[in-house]
């Protein structure tokens, strides 16, 4: 057997000549490398030297083989199972091929990874019905922000059809900075149920240094003009006659109701049930403008979805920061029995 190395194994594998059971072949005996030093039967001193190269791009992690931070996927129905979790299930937000293959390729390897997901991706029944038809982009009005939450649009998508919880409107808000989006289920559009939630936002986000809004009435009333005045916060308000300043938050409107309808059943009267799930997809996927997620920008990490989540820790194994310190000073046997005696 000739000795081979990653770059070789990779285009061998893309174009077809190495099929997926010699590749899951090829990663068993790097893993047993890794783990017992063995070298695979009938090698040479040549093809030693070269395999060692090739398992030196690898390491292991809680027994899982990675690739760089990437954890390596051996077969195609665990590869399958990522892909339902991170482009078809309610989290993944049926999002397009470009988004779903940074967000799995950042997290993932296996050969053929990106034809894989394309192909896949052309199959989905949800992502043809509601594909998006080629057309030129409105260019985006551009604003100088240097900051998280610095600048935010909102804006109001509805009225849609009303949900069993009496829900019909989305409130939407949209960070600038990070694209990072912000939406909320209305049963009105009333001046009050609105200024609730901004609110709500300031709470957790803190106040933004201006807001930009349309003209419509829930937008421009008493009540949040107040609101912004006694928080000090700076407000913009789209022309009448350049309607678009704001398309940033049309656009997260189309990719909000585009998401929802792929996951709602025909009545359409549950998308409010899948607004949260929605609001992940859009926040963990890398944004074009920004080339990062929107959660990598306002956290300072990824996100971590189920496929990447460990599954099998038990609750036991966790020590939290302020445990750590009491639990070391502790007699090891009575933390081995509940600190009973």
């Amino acid at each position: 057997m000739a000795g081979f190395a990653f770059g070789s194994l990779t285009s061998l594998a893309v174009s077809g000549l190495i099929r997926l059971p010699d590749m899951e072949t090829k990663y068993n005996e790097i893993f047993k490398f890794l783990s017992f030093g063995e070298y695979p039967s009938g090698y040479s001193k040549t093809q030693r030297q070269t395999f060692r190269q090739t398992t030196a791009k690898f390491t292991l992690t809680e027994g899982k083989l990675f690739v760089g931070r990437r954890r390596v996927i051996k077969d195609e129905e665990e590869a399958r199972r990522i892909f339902v979790e991170i482009h078809t299930s309610p989290v993944g937000g049926h999002s397009g091929i470009n988004r779903t293959r940074s967000a799995i390729s950042s997290r993932f390897f296996w050969h053929g990874m990106s034809k894989d997901i394309e192909k896949w991706i052309q199959k989905c029944d949800k992502c043809q019905k509601f594909r998006k038809p080629l057309s030129a982009p409105r260019p985006l009005q551009c604003f100088k922000v240097s900051a998280v939450w610095e600048f935010v649009g909102i804006d109001l998508n509805g009225p849609l059809p009303m949900t069993l919880n009496g829900f019909q409107y989305i409130l939407t808000a949209t960070d600038y900075f990070s694209k990072w989006v912000e939406a909320f289920p209305l049963k009105t559009k009333s001046a009050a149920e609105v200024g609730r939630h901004v609110c709500s936002m300031i709470y957790r986000h803190g106040c933004p240094k201006r807001i930009l809004s349309d003209q419509g009435r829930e937008f421009v009333s008493q009540l949040n003009d107040q609101m912004c005045t006694l928080l000090g916060i700076e407000r913009s308000v789209t022309a009448a006659y350049h309607p678009h300043t704001n398309n940033l938050d049309e656009k997260t409107n189309d990719n909000i109701k585009r998401a929802l309808a792929k996951l709602v059943h025909d009545k359409q009267n549950n998308w409010d049930e899948y607004l949260d799930a929605t609001l992940f997809s859009i926040r963990s996927k890398v944004q074009t403008a920004t080339k990062y997620s929107p959660f990598l920008l306002m956290y300072g990490r990824e996100t971590v979805f189920a496929a990447v989540a460990p599954v099998d820790l038990p609750l036991s194994t966790i020590i939290f920061p302020e445990e750590k310190n009491h639990q070391c000073s502790e007699d090891p046997c009575e933390i081995c029995n509940g600190g009973t005696t």
